[in-house]
């Protein structure tokens, strides 16, 4: 594969970047692919003096990471030679990627055409090639999977069973923009210094990425040349293209005498403060913010006082970001003073989006009616016997036990979080993810639980149909298990829209997939008896292409009434449907799962709300004393449930909490079994002369039962 024309003319566009004798802060990294260097992953590897990331064949995934390269920070530009061959058959997919940012070395892409989803930050220049015709294939630059303003170029990459060679020029400098140029496709990349905030680290990393999946191609690179560092002609430790950008001489340093050996502009160099916030040049090079912009970020902080802080007053910000801490307080808001006046002003940390430590973040702290500065006040936790969440006041992006609950969040990529004040399961436009939320057992579950959520779906125009959907199940379903390599595990994520796999549980599903074999639809399922088995199903499509909705949801389980689903976007889904053979258990726990895959969507999920006993309706309580004193009984009766198993107590005094006390109960029976929702019970010849007694009733059959 190796073209001398298309590496000379890339050698050349180094050799004019570089020229005038500049000052030059820059490093090479080189690779012709002639050995095989390593840093391969899946389906790459190096055969023929090229790096071939995937073939002609369905499911390859496929990443090639470069190591951190002094100087990246500074910006880089990179050139390499690229070749797409598609067979025919079916039209070429998926594409490929070249990122620069915090990669774990090692992985793969879980959409490798879009970058690293859910790495972040990251800058990617992206090749999409499914589907001809498509909204989404095309050229693009992103941040952080958000395509730049002015990114995106829309159109065919290459044709069904054509092979097509060209050349990619990338570049990135900090306070300048990011350009993208390619040659040789249908439709090519023409981007040039894109504005951008991506913060740059010497750290960083550099990784191509590429997949197929049912359509397939064969993506080959080659005569790889990455150059980080930038031109500072005048010597002063600002890049020439930065102090371009930024209004500034390249070629006076600010001195006097300058590198020209005549007086020079104060501003013009590395001490100058052209914006006067106390933040000079190189300092503003450094940071990322603009010299001639005293607040780069808008939140009414000087950049110089958001990089230095004040002593003894307010910590270091970030002057990129309005809210350091991403706690949706902003920067200017939380004063740092300790002491809680309102909202406008918290006396909050604005490094910390939990000033006080007591694990309800500081925004939440406010909404509720709570000090943030006060680990002594804290909102209430979730009454007995219920679980309730709202995720209001949490930060974006806040997962695992971060929701101080017992619950616990997690994905394969980042996705499942706390996101605008609801909780975010999986997102519209990042495929391959798979996640879980799992809510703790709850006392009572056994007698039955109902509960209630608003169910938010998004799915954007012509990108693919949505898919692949979520469940909602209770059962034994085990803690999740950070070693776990089976995603779909049972201690990993479960099996998406098909419940938690081989598990006792009961699960309500909701598949979005719009296949031919008519699998997508509501269901009542679950893992009981040994096998996994459908309880209700009902066909339909309720999320097409480009819609979205947002609907409250009602679940709930009843031991003797079975499973019932309604909202009132679709009415009533299933109403009692009979689950045989599954048996509710206090120590069971509830669990969202969710997944995509090629197709994708946004699954949201608010105001969650679990109350255990409610859908029985059956308070358990002893509601009738009758005494016959001619036949020397009494008859006692009680709310009960089909299928449970009593035992009734007697005592002549009720004090069996004191010590020592006399008599204590005794047990009259253990084998009352219930006659439906009412059972009784008859004592018969009780002692003559008895004053008075006392009567218990046990649910044998529910562990953790109320007496």
């Amino acid at each position: 594969m190796k073209t001398p024309r298309q590496t000379r003319a890339a050698l050349a566009a180094l050799s004019v970047l570089f020229l005038s004798g500049a000052a030059v802060r820059a490093d090479i990294y080189t690779q012709d692919f002639e050995s095989n260097p390593g840093g391969t992953a899946g389906t790459a590897v190096v055969t023929g003096g090229y790096l071939r990331l995937t073939t002609n064949t369905n499911d390859n995934n496929a990443a090639f990471h470069i190591p951190a390269v002094p100087n990246s920070s500074q910006g880089f530009l990179a050139t390499f030679d690229f070749t797409i061959i598609d067979n025919t058959g079916n039209p070429p997919a998926d594409g490929f990627s070249f990122t620069y940012g915090a990669i774990p070395p090692g992985t793969l892409s879980a959409l490798a055409e879009e970058g690293w989803p859910g790495i972040t930050p990251t800058i990617s220049f992206e090749v999409d090639t499914w589907q001809n015709g498509d909204t989404e294939v095309g050229v693009n630059v992103a941040v952080n999977q958000v395509d730049l303003p002015g990114g995106f170029t829309n159109g065919n990459i290459l044709n069904d069973d054509t092979t097509v060679n060209g050349t990619a020029t990338v570049a990135w400098y900090p306070g300048v923009g990011a350009s993208f140029e390619t040659t040789g496709l249908v439709t090519n990349a023409n981007f040039v210094n894109l504005p951008n905030t991506f913060p740059g680290n010497d750290a960083f990393t550099f990784a191509f990425a590429a997949r197929t999946g049912g359509a397939n191609q064969e993506v080959r690179i080659d005569n790889l040349v990455i150059t980080t560092g930038a031109p500072d002609t005048d010597g002063d430790g600002l890049p020439d293209l930065w102090e371009t950008a930024n209004m500034l001489d390249p070629d006076d340093n600010g001195e006097n005498p300058n590198n020209n050996g005549v007086p020079g502009n104060p501003e013009n160099g590395a001490a100058g403060d052209p914006d006067a916030d106390a933040l000079a040049n190189l300092a503003e090079l450094n940071a990322g913010t603009l010299p001639r912009n005293p607040d780069t970020d808008g939140d009414t902080l000087l950049d110089g006082a958001e990089v230095n802080g004040t002593a003894g007053l307010r910590p270091p910000t970030n002057p990129l970001r309005p809210d350091t801490d991403s706690d949706g307080l902003g920067d200017a808001t939380e004063t740092n003073s300790g002491i809680f006046v309102d909202a406008s002003d918290p006396g909050t940390d604005p490094t910390n989006p939990d000033t006080d430590g007591d694990l309800s973040p500081d925004r939440r702290e406010i909404l509720k009616g709570t000090s943030p500065v006060d680990p002594g006040d804290t909102p209430p936790g979730s009454p007995a016997g219920t679980y309730v969440q709202d995720f209001d006041g949490f930060p974006n992006g806040f997962m695992g036990m971060s929701l101080a609950d017992d619950s616990d969040i997690r994905s394969t990529d980042g996705i499942a979080s706390t996101q605008a004040d609801a909780f975010q399961l999986t997102l519209d436009g990042i495929g391959g993810t798979r996640s879980s939320y799992r809510i703790p057992a709850l006392p009572g579950s056994s007698l039955g639980w109902t509960a209630t959520f608003d169910l938010t779906m998004i799915d954007s125009v012509g990108s693919n149909p949505p898919a692949d959907g979520f469940n909602f199940s209770y059962g034994a379903i085990p803690a999740f298990n950070p070693g776990q390599g089976d995603v779909a595990a049972p201690d990993a994520h479960g099996q998406g829209e098909e419940g938690w796999g081989a598990v006792v549980h009961v699960a309500f599903e909701l598949d979005t997939w719009n296949d031919p074999a008519g699998e997508g639809g509501f269901n009542v399922a679950g893992f009981v008896g040994g096998i996994q088995q459908d309880f209700g199903f009902v066909p339909q499509v309720f999320l097409t292409d480009g819609q979205s909705f947002t609907t409250a949801v009602t679940l709930s389980w009843d031991p003797v009434k079975g499973a019932s689903m309604s909202s009132p976007l679709t009415g009533a889904i299933f109403t009692e449907v009979a689950v045989p053979g599954f048996t509710g258990d206090d120590t069971f726990v509830f669990a969202f799962g969710g997944r995509t895959g090629g197709a994708h969507e946004s699954v949201l999920i608010d105001n969650l709300n679990i109350t255990t006993g409610a859908a029985t309706g059956i308070p358990f309580v002893i509601t009738d004393v009758v005494y016959d004193a001619n036949a020397g009984s009494v008859q006692i009766t009680w709310n009960s449930v089909s299928g449970r198993t009593y035992a009734v107590d007697v005592s002549t005094a009720f004090e069996e909490d004191i010590p020592n006390a006399l008599p204590a109960w005794e047990e009259l029976t253990d084998s009352v079994p219930a006659t439906g929702e009412s059972t009784s019970f008859t004592e018969l010849n009780i002692p003559g002369g008895t004053p008075q007694r006392f009567y218990r009733v046990r649910d044998l059959s529910a562990p953790g039962a109320r007496r």
